[in-house]
């Protein structure tokens, strides 16, 4: 590992505009005090406080004092300037390897695009670009969407149309096959790790879902107070608590009363 590459996140900004054509600021970083610790969060090993104090020559320490800045972690040297563009950092430099560190210790900078993706850096606003992560993610993305073409394409009709409205919250009941087949298509395009989990549920669930997410689409159930009810009568706050509800044999006669509310 020589050059490190830093990217901005692809964040929607206020005047719209991303990547080269953003009139965003560059930002600043530095390390951070973690205030658990009464330290900086360097991202620096004791052993690379050690090799590198004696390498530039500075003290390296984390330990923070209330009572005077410290002479490099609170110096200019230690700040890392976040561009609106790509940059690079060559960890064979002294210098570029402190940034880098202290850019691995920062919550504006999302270690990798995955585990952005996974919602662990909320206040990123640039990633560490690793190229063989990049590629293991788009690999993985195809096996899942390759994954939902192959499940979709058992599918009946009528659970291809349950499906969309889960997933879409679209109606296309009546719709012909050819419609129904390509709104299919492009929610396995954008969506296929949601199909799959979706896919998951048993027959039962997946009409039952359907059926209640239909029933409140067409008004035969609503949400009044944080409740979802059918007349006055209260099913639950959630779909799924009403799902359950209604697969309970005593409760067969008013899913029997929705079922035909929603086909009339």
């Amino acid at each position: 590992m020589s050059k490190i590459e830093i990217r901005p996140l692809p964040i929607p900004k206020w005047h719209g505009k991303q990547g080269k054509e953003s009139f965003a600021r560059p930002t600043k970083i530095r390390a951070l005090i973690d205030t658990s610790k009464n330290e900086y969060a360097t991202g620096l090993t004791p052993q690379e406080v050690k090799e590198y104090s004696k390498i530039l020559q500075q003290d390296l320490s984390p330990v923070f004092k209330t009572d005077k800045p410290h002479e490099f972690w609170d110096g200019p040297q230690a700040y890392v300037k976040l561009l609106n563009s790509t940059q690079f950092l060559d960890t064979t430099k002294p210098l570029d390897f402190i940034r880098y560190k202290i850019c691995k210790a920062s919550p504006f900078v999302a270690n990798s695009l995955k585990e952005w993706e996974e919602g662990k850096f909320p206040r990123a606003t640039h990633v560490l670009f690793d190229e063989t992560e990049e590629v293991e993610m788009k690999a993985s993305k195809v096996a899942l969407k390759n994954k939902a073409v192959i499940e979709c394409a058992k599918l009946s009709l009528d659970k291809k149309i349950q499906l969309i409205l889960i997933i879409e919250g679209k109606i296309v009941k009546g719709k012909s096959a050819n419609y129904i087949e390509v709104i299919l298509s492009e929610m396995i395009d954008k969506r296929a790790e949601e199909i799959l989990r979706t896919l998951e549920l048993d027959a039962e669930d997946l009409y039952l879902k359907a059926l209640v997410l239909e029933a409140l689409q067409k008004g035969v159930l609503i949400r009044k107070d944080y409740k979802i009810k059918y007349f006055d009568s209260n099913l639950g706050a959630e779909v799924l608590d009403v799902v359950e509800l209604l697969k309970k044999p005593d409760n067969e006669q008013l899913k029997m009363h929705i079922i035909a509310a929603v086909n009339n």
